[in-house]
């Protein structure tokens, strides 16, 4: 089952496939201490914390078992 809505599109967001080429858009929601505050077991290092995020995201793409979905603002 494919959960994954790339290539679908509302009026105010378009919706993608997570890219390993997003990790460095990623880095600035783990710089922040709020981000985080809540989450256990996760390392003080924002840049190692987002390049773990990223080896855990592309395992169920490449399984077909979903991901998590990027989406972007068209009204920016």
């Amino acid at each position: 089952m494919n959960l994954i809505l790339s290539g679908e599109e509302t009026q105010p967001l378009m919706f993608r496939k997570l890219l390993t080429s997003h990790d460095h858009d990623w880095l600035p929601f783990h710089q922040n201490p709020r981000s985080s505050e809540f989450w256990k077991g996760w390392p003080e290092n924002p840049e190692k914390d987002c390049h773990q995020q990223f080896e855990r995201v592309f395992e169920p793409y490449e399984k077909n078992l979903g991901g998590i979905n990027a989406f972007l603002s068209r009204l920016l």
